[in-house]
C-alpha cells in the first residue's frame, strides 16, 4: 500500500482540489480504485446520557454530505464521477469489491464507534472510489485500472455539502482529511483504460435509452428492492434482450440463485437500492453485452424513478487519439499504443476492444516491434495516426494478397479487422465492425491493402 497524497476539506463548499499532476504512483503498477483514508471529528451537542453510535441511516447521511468529482484525460474529457455523493459511491465499492467499506461497522475507530455525549469524538473510515475494479469478473478483475501516466491527467475534487449529519450531531471542520491510498495491482506497461462512469438520470417516462457502452449496473434509488412499486420491466442492451415482462422481485434471482459466495455485493446492493441490471456472479467479460441500454417499465407504477447507471463508455476515436497524443506529450518520447486485448491475444468479440483500454510502448519495450497501434511523437502529439511495425505490416500485406488471389474477399477484409482492432479507437462502434468505419480502419487498408 502506498499513500500518494493527503487532502483537507476545511468548510462546507471549500472542496479539496487534487490537481492533474500530483497523482503519482510507482512505475510496474496500475490503480483499480482510489481509497480515501476518511478521519474527521463528529460533534455530539446532545445530553450527557446520551452516548449512542450512529445508526445505518446516519451513516448513510454522513455519506451523502461528501461529493466526488474525478476526471481524466486530454482536456479533462472522461468524468467517471461528477459530483457523485459518497453514498452513491458506497453502493458502487459495495458491487465493485464484493465488501462493505473499511471502518463502516468499526465501533474501536471507525464509523460505529460511540460518540461522546456533549463533545467530539474522532472517527476513521476508508471510502472507496472504483476505477476498473470488478471482482465479478474473474477474466478481467484486474485488467480495467488506471496506469501510471493516466493517473497524472486526475483531477480529484473532494467537497462537503453539509455539516448536519442528525439532530445533535454535526460535521466538525478543521478535522476532515482523506489520505489518498490508490488500490494497486502489479502489471507491467503503462496502462490507460476507460474506467467505468456513474451518472443520475430521472426518469418521468415509460422508457428511456442509456449512453452507449458496456452496462455494469442499473439501479432505482427512491426504494429498497424488496419496496419497490414497479412491477414489470423490460432491459435491453444493445440488440440482446435480458430481462422481460417480470419485476425487481423476479429478475434479482436470475442473480442470486447461484452456488457462488459473492452474491454479498448484491446482497449489500438490494438492501439500499432496487437492482436492476447487473452481471451475475462467475460472468465473464467476453460475453458481456454491449450498447445502449434501454429500460422500460411496461407497466409505469413508478411515475419518477430515480436511476444510477454506472457503465464502462464507449469512447469516440478522436478522443482516444488525443488522449495517446497526451501520454506521448507526458512521457517525452514516441509511443505506440495497442489495444489491451490484442496484447494479451484475447479470444472475444471485436465489439469488446474499446473496452479494454491500451497500453503505451516505447522504442524499448519489445511489443513495440510487434503490434500495430496508434503512433504519437511527443514532438507532435495531436498528430497520433494508425501504424504498424515493418515486419508486421509486412505480414499482414502477404495475408491479404493470398487472400484476394483466391477469391476469399471474407477472410481479406479479416485481416485488415485484425490488424485495425490492435489500434485504440480503431473499432468503430459498440458493436464492432459491422457498423460503419472508423479512421483507423481507412489508414490500415491504405497500409496493407494500398487502397
Amino acid at each position: 500500500m502506498i499513500k500518494t497524497n493527503t487532502m483537507s476539506v476545511s468548510a462546507v463548499g471549500a472542496p479539496a482540489v487534487l490537481q492533474a499532476g500530483q497523482l503519482e504512483i510507482p512505475k510496474g503498477w496500475k490503480a483499480r480504485g482510489l481509497r480515501l483514508k476518511t478521519t474527521m471529528t463528529i460533534a455530539n451537542s446532545r445530553a450527557a446520557s446520551d452516548t449512542t453510535a450512529l445508526t445505518a441511516a446516519q451513516k448513510e447521511a454522513l455519506l451523502a454530505d461528501f461529493q466526488f468529482t474525478l476526471k481524466y484525460g486530454k482536456e479533462k474529457h472522461r468524468v467517471p464521477f461528477n459530483a457523485a455523493t459518497g453514498k452513491e459511491c458506497h453502493w458502487l465499492s459495495r458491487l465493485c469489491c464484493g465488501t462493505e467499506l473499511q471502518g463502516y461497522a468499526d465501533s474501536s475507530t471507525g464509523l460505529a464507534k460511540t460518540l461522546t455525549a456533549n463533545g467530539n469524538t474522532t472517527v476513521v473510515f476508508y471510502q472507496y472510489l472504483p476505477t476498473g475494479r470488478f471482482y465479478l469478473y474473474d477474466d478481467a478483475d484486474d485488467e480495467a485500472a488506471m496506469g501510471r501516466t493516466q493517473l497524472k491527467t486526475c483531477e480529484l475534487t473532494v467537497a462537503l455539502t453539509s455539516d448536519a449529519i442528525a439532530t445533535g450531531l454535526a460535521v466538525n471542520f478543521g478535522t476532515v482529511t482523506l489520505e489518498v491510498m490508490p488500490d494497486l495491482v502489479s502489471d507491467k506497461g503503462d496502462h490507460w483504460s476507460y474506467v467505468p462512469e456513474f451518472q443520475r438520470v430521472t426518469v418521468t417516462d415509460r422508457v428511456v435509452r442509456l449512453a452507449d457502452g458496456l452496462p455494469l449496473l442499473l439501479l432505482e434509488s427512491t426504494a429498497v428492492h424488496a419496496s419497490t412499486s414497479m412491477t414489470s420491466v423490460k432491459v435491453e442492451v444493445g440488440e440482446q434482450l435480458v430481462h422481460n415482462t417480470v419485476s425487481p422481485a423476479e429478475l434479482v434471482i436470475d442473480y442470486t440463485d447461484s452456488p457462488l459466495s459473492e452474491l454479498t455485493s448484491l446482497g449489500l446492493l438490494t438492501d439500499v437500492v432496487t437492482v436492476l441490471y447487473a452481471p451475475r456472479p462467475g460472468d465473464r467479460f467476453r460475453t458481456m453485452p454491449t450498447g445502449q441500454l434501454r429500460f422500460e417499465q411496461l407497466v409505469h407504477n413508478l411515475s419518477s424513478a430515480a436511476l444510477g447507471y454506472y457503465f464502462m463508455p464507449f469512447v469516440d476515436e478522436m478522443r482516444v487519439r488525443a488522449d495517446v497524443g497526451e501520454v506521448a506529450r507526458l512521457r517525452g518520447k514516441p509511443v505506440r499504443a495497442v489495444s489491451l486485448g490484442a496484447l494479451l491475444g484475447a479470444r472475444e468479440p471485436y465489439r469488446l476492444r474499446p473496452f479494454r483500454g491500451f497500453v503505451s510502448l516505447d522504442s524499448e519495450d519489445a511489443d513495440f516491434e510487434l503490434y500495430s497501434g496508434l503512433y504519437a511523437d511527443n514532438a507532435r502529439p495531436s498528430g497520433a495516426t494508425a501504424s504498424a511495425p515493418p515486419t508486421t505490416l509486412a505480414g499482414a500485406r502477404a495475408r491479404y494478397a493470398h487472400h484476394k488471389g483466391q477469391q476469399e474477399d471474407m477472410r481479406a477484409l479479416k485481416v485488415l479487422e485484425e490488424v485495425t482492432a490492435a489500434v485504440p479507437g480503431g473499432v468503430p462502434s459498440s458493436r464492432g465492425f459491422n457498423k460503419g468505419g472508423s479512421l483507423a480502419f481507412a489508414e490500415v487498408r491504405g497500409a496493407v491493402a494500398g487502397s
